[in-house]
């Protein structure tokens, strides 16, 4: 199936296309030429017809790189709007039905990263760009109120980071990953992936520059980050063997866990490591369910295997023992206040292993 919206006489660059709660989508970008242009919104119900078409011009030149929906079934826009001579974060919150409820422009840019909107659990807006690109690169965060008013922002001095690639993955609790581009300090003009998880302060949680062993390229470039069912994350992305018209393109796609560890091979990251763990089965019958979980892991033991006390162990990627206690038949274990991720469990008796398994601990 394909589709075609607006004129045909209107040149139309898209930048985003996202699904909306209704089962149809936005698609968010730029009309006219680079130097001329408003940033615009299309809404195509589930079949691809288009709903309605808006623009909202800024400046010169306007642009959207990003949206997400709104709690109130609506939209936020954000992008850059850009004069001859400056550009600014141009940030729109619209309805669901296309129609501006307020516009904010934030005079602190001179990046070419795109500057990025989201909404937070309490209702106010989150901003979120890379002010200036480059050894002194600043990371800038803001937050604007639900009037799109600013109540506060911050920057963060970040060496080397060029841009911001991917949407903001939501991860519950205002925390925030991203896909970004940083200068490799192993290989002279070459920028490659970097994964930044934060909080709508701007804080920085933790940071993982990904430096592929088997990607030969110029430039590599992260598009895209979902979280996936074992606590881990999965980012994609195309790759340059060269800048400029002789450019070579090729797309790529990575595993990585619940902290960004890979080894940049597809299927190859710490789980497979994990799993490489020997696993002991002394004894059958010893079960841990459900597997991957969110709250709880239910025992089963074997009714001629209890003349001895167990205990059940956790222990993190890093290595350390997060759990440790006393268990038998039918023993429920609470696990609600573990971090999402990927955990050994082992099976002791007289401080001996009887067994090993991987467990998922999801959001």
């Amino acid at each position: 199936m394909e589709k075609s919206y607006i004129s045909t006489e209107i040149i139309v660059f898209s930048s985003r296309l996202i699904q909306t709660n209704d089962g149809g989508y936005l698609i968010v970008g730029r009309d006219g030429y680079p130097s001329t242009g408003s940033m615009l919104a299309i809404k195509v119900d589930s079949i691809g017809d288009q709903e309605w078409f808006h623009t909202y011009p800024m400046h010169s030149v306007s642009h959207a790189y990003f949206t997400s929906q709104t709690l109130d079934g609506g939209y936020i826009l954000s992008g850059r709007a850009s004069t001859s001579t400056n550009a600014d974060i141009y940030v729109v919150k619209i309805t669901k039905d296309g129609d501006i409820q307020w516009q904010k422009t934030i005079d602190v840019y001179n990046g070419d990263s795109s500057p990025q909107a989201i909404q937070l659990s309490n209702g106010n807006f989150l901003v979120f760009a890379v002010t200036n690109h480059g050894l002194e690169a600043i990371n800038y965060t803001a937050i604007l109120n639900t009037e799109g008013e600013i109540i506060e922002d911050n920057e963060l001095i970040i060496p080397c980071l060029h841009s911001i690639q991917t949407p903001l993955l939501p991860l519950g609790n205002d925390e925030f990953l991203a896909g970004a581009m940083r200068c490799d300090s192993n290989i002279d003009n070459y920028f490659s992936p970097y994964l930044m998880r934060f909080n709508s302060m701007g804080d920085t949680l933790w940071t993982k520059q990904l430096t592929p062993s088997n990607i030969i390229a110029d430039n590599v470039y992260p598009r895209d980050i979902k979280k996936t069912s074992d606590g881990g994350y999965l980012m994609t992305g195309h790759a340059d063997h060269n800048i400029g018209p002789n450019a070579i393109p090729y797309g790529w796609i990575v595993k990585m866990d619940s902290l960004g560890n890979t080894c940049w091979e597809l299927g190859c990251d710490s789980t497979v490591i994990i799993s490489n763990i020997e696993e002991i089965k002394v004894v059958e019958g010893l079960q841990l369910s459900p597997n991957p979980t969110k709250s709880h892991l239910q025992i089963q033991i074997p009714t001629h295997f209890t003349s001895k006390p167990l205990q059940l162990q956790l222990t993190n990627i890093e290595g350390r023992v997060v759990l440790k206690e006393w268990v038998e038949d039918g023993t429920q274990v609470d696990i609600a206040d573990l971090a999402a991720g990927i955990y050994i469990a082992t099976w002791l008796q007289d401080g001996q292993a009887l067994k090993r398994e991987k467990v998922v601990v999801l959001e």
